[in-house]
């Protein structure tokens, strides 16, 4: 169920609110394992609730949303009937990052690979070469 994960995190009593950053972060991290495990939907759920509750904490141009949108975009991937949204995302992502992080930064390298990698998938290699020439790579 989405945001199973929240029972994981109470703890003597207390539970992390929604406005805690970490509960963002630990949706993102169980849907990535989710869709990973063989439970795609079920993973895009989570990572969709966790973009959501960046987004409120955040807002839509932080570098903490955009890495949501990379991740969403890379767990949709996976999803059948829903590499239309999988690329919005990705695209959303990864130019969301490059604009707000270093180049150089990790988290930028890493959306520029969810992209590369889902255009390499689909068969797609001068978009995939295009993201790989953006990367340095």
């Amino acid at each position: 169920q989405p945001g199973d994960v929240r029972v994981g995190l109470r703890s003597r009593g207390r539970t992390l609110g929604d406005r805690d950053p970490s509960v963002g972060t630990a949706l993102l991290f169980a849907g990535w394992c989710r869709s990973r495990l063989g439970e795609p939907e079920a993973g895009a759920r989570d990572v969709s609730e966790g973009l959501a509750l960046r987004r409120q904490t955040f807002g839509d141009r932080h570098w903490a949303v955009a890495a949501a949108r990379s991740m969403l975009g890379d767990v949709l991937s996976h999803v059948a009937g829903r590499d239309d949204d999988a690329l919005r995302e990705l695209r959303l992502g990864y130019d969301g990052l490059r604009a707000t992080l270093d180049p150089g930064n990790a988290r930028v390298r890493q959306a520029g690979i969810r992209l590369r990698n889902y255009y390499q998938a689909r068969g797609r290699p001068a978009e995939a070469r295009r993201v790989a020439d953006s990367l340095g790579a």
